[in-house]
């Protein structure tokens, strides 16, 4: 009985943390009042562009370009996902002209776990540096690289199932993780208002009857009772 009771509550968080997964792509990724806040944190961190020196002097036009065209996505790429998922999973692009740029891995194409490395040592290592515990990413969706390629930069000090061994409500390791049960209560109560609003606002016609004879009252509404019932 307990081990069928362990496995069926194994099997709840197993559906919960997918679905927090979709609820925390959803939020980051479509949440007009998110998406506010992200855009004005992009705007503070980078308002004043990327500047590079190379060896004190400041570079020349061309790399300059080079760096708004290719540095300046990645960082605002970088912002978000570092509030998404607490580090930055990014990897090596090569362009057409042979010149190397950072990529983020982009969102729904992954899934993510914080484990213990010395447990796990037969997965890559993405974290140049793991600590005691650390973040580990799959590749979910065939773009022609291998987990190997993809490198972390943790942002957020990783803890280990916490949050997937939440009682309320199990859910990916994540800084927004807190707020993904507010938020799936407020998509289902906007739901359920959607559902209320299109039956208020759809005509329907009411109709009544008024036996004539006494005797068979009883039995009519005996009748209609079951007629509703079936």
């Amino acid at each position: 009985m307990y081990r069928e009771l362990s496995r069926a509550r194994a099997g709840m968080r197993a559906r919960d943390i997918e679905e927090s997964r979709q609820l925390l792509w959803e939020l980051m990724a479509h949440e007009p009042t998110v998406l506010q806040c992200l855009g004005i944190m992009e705007a503070t961190c980078l308002s004043q562009g990327l500047f590079c020196k190379i060896d004190g002097e400041r570079c020349g036009e061309d790399f300059q370009r080079f760096l708004t065209r290719h540095y300046a996505p990645f960082c605002r790429q970088a912002i978000r996902a570092m509030f998404t998922y607490g580090f930055v999973p990014w990897r090596v692009r090569r362009l057409k002209g042979g010149d190397d740029v950072p990529e983020v891995i982009p969102m729904g194409t992954f899934t993510w776990t914080t484990e213990v490395p010395s447990v796990a040592s037969s997965a890559p290592r993405q974290d140049p540096d793991p600590g005691l515990v650390t973040y580990h990413v799959r590749l979910t969706t065939q773009m022609g690289i291998k987990d190997e390629d993809v490198e972390i930069f943790v942002v957020y000090p990783p803890s280990l199932d916490v949050s997937v061994n939440s009682m309320l409500y199990a859910t990916v390791a994540s800084p927004m993780a807190h707020i993904l049960t507010d938020y799936k209560n407020l998509r289902q109560a906007q739901i359920r208002r959607s559902h209320a609003d299109s039956w208020n606002t759809t005509a329907k016609m009411i109709c009544s009857f008024k036996p004539s004879v006494r005797v068979q009252v009883a039995f009519l509404y005996i009748y209609f009772f079951m007629l509703e019932r079936v």
